[in-house]
């Protein structure tokens, strides 16, 4: 198993909190919020003095940028879309397959859910299965390879980084944000259900080392996947989540001693049980733009994150990786945003003009946290953003 460092806070030094954390001005906003404060425009303030968490609770987290916007009711009744999905984005893609036969229908089991296997290969789910099939993943790891990355559907990623042995060691293997259950709700009987199923389930991959949580919303943090993982891995997995997430783990049977809590700008290092190899991964703990939800009392109660790996080997630059979760990067109020694609990719729509100021200005300025990441840490090599804000 690979041995683990002390962590590097952020902020050792003070007592004051970091600007992400909400501070309670009073027993009454420290007491637990209510269900409806899910819905971000019902949620209650928070006092945005700075003063010693010594004297003052924390009762949360918060997004501290100027791109950060809480929807009103209006803007999250008009974000839901009803009727048949027509994404433009699948007939556009499609219209580029015109030259190329219609493979043959795949099997059940690799079929989205949403495909007509009545009206082969002409219907909106049919042409969606052909660009983009479920495939049996490969998990071995070519020599003198410095990342690969295997995408499990949503945001599940395997990413498998080189040994830290100094030579024949099996790579080190980092699991981002994992989802095998077909639903995301804490149960197999209700709640929202995937597209398309797994491409295989726990028991199909290599042993793991590391698992990264951003966040505590369903379809990132699943309980039924954890627990597989935890059974499938005791040996050699641990788990690193954001702050507020280890009492979930621990409630699904998680040894504490694997887990790993941390706040953004934390770091810490994986090193080799070989005291000769200098090989490590240096593991951050990084901002995300967007917000938590588990249970009907603890909105953004748990921080989200981003993670971000450096591999490190002696005499080589680092080998950066950059998970960036359920981060948002910009506001954007119009349900009609973005534009759906067209054939000739013609100018913008007129409601597309709302989204700018005069001078070319963003109405809803982009999330500065990218910037701060690139600017302390450096910038990435490999860039993974499969969730959306």
């Amino acid at each position: 198993m690979l041995s683990l460092g002390a962590i590097t806070k952020a902020n050792p030094n003070t007592d004051d909190p970091p600007e992400h954390h909400a501070i309670a001005a009073n027993a009454a906003q420290a007491a637990p919020a209510v269900w409806g404060s899910y819905l971000r425009s019902w949620a209650p303030s928070l006092a945005r003095t700075r003063p010693s968490l010594k004297n003052d609770q924390s009762i949360g987290f918060r997004n501290p940028w100027p791109s950060w916007h809480k929807p009103t009711v209006a803007e999250l009744w008009d974000s839901f879309y009803w009727g048949d999905d027509n994404d433009g984005c699948i007939e556009l893609a499609a219209s580029h397959l015109t030259d190329s036969p219609a493979p043959p229908k795949p099997a059940p089991s690799k079929l989205p859910r949403f495909a007509d296997v009545d009206d082969w290969p002409s219907s909106l789910g049919a042409k969606a299965a052909q660009l983009l099939r479920i495939e049996d993943p490969d998990f071995l790891f070519p020599a003198d390879t410095k990342a690969k990355v295997t995408w499990l559907g949503h945001a599940a990623v395997l990413v498998q980084l080189p040994s830290l042995e100094q030579q024949n060691g099996q790579p080190v293997r980092c699991l981002f944000d994992p989802i095998f259950s077909m639903r995301c709700a804490g149960n197999e009987s209700a709640g929202p259900i995937r597209s398309y199923p797994p491409p295989c389930k726990v028991q199909d991959l290599p042993p793991i080392d590391t698992v990264f949580i951003s966040h505590s919303h369903y379809d990132h943090m699943d309980s039924s996947t954890i627990t597989a993982i935890w059974q499938h891995s005791r040996d050699s997995v641990r788990f690193f989540v954001p702050l507020g997430h280890k009492k979930w783990l621990l409630e699904w049977g998680i040894s504490a001693d694997r887990i790993i809590e941390m706040d953004w700008w934390d770091s810490v290092q994986l090193n080799s049980p070989n005291p000769t190899s200098q090989n490590a991964i240096k593991i951050h703990c990084t901002p995300a733009q967007h917000s938590s939800w588990r249970s009907g009392d603890d909105p953004n109660a748990t921080l989200w994150s981003s993670w971000y790996l450096e591999s490190l080997t002696p005499n080589n630059p680092p080998h950066r990786v950059f998970f960036a979760g359920d981060t948002g990067y910009q506001f954007h109020p119009s349900p009609h945003w973005p534009p759906s694609p067209n054939n000739n990719f013609s100018s913008p729509a007129p409601h597309d003009k709302d989204e700018t100021e005069e001078n070319n200005n963003p109405k809803h300025p982009p999330c500065p946290a990218f910037a701060q990441i690139r600017t302390r840490i450096g910038p990435p090599n490999l860039l993974l953003a499969l969730g959306r804000g």
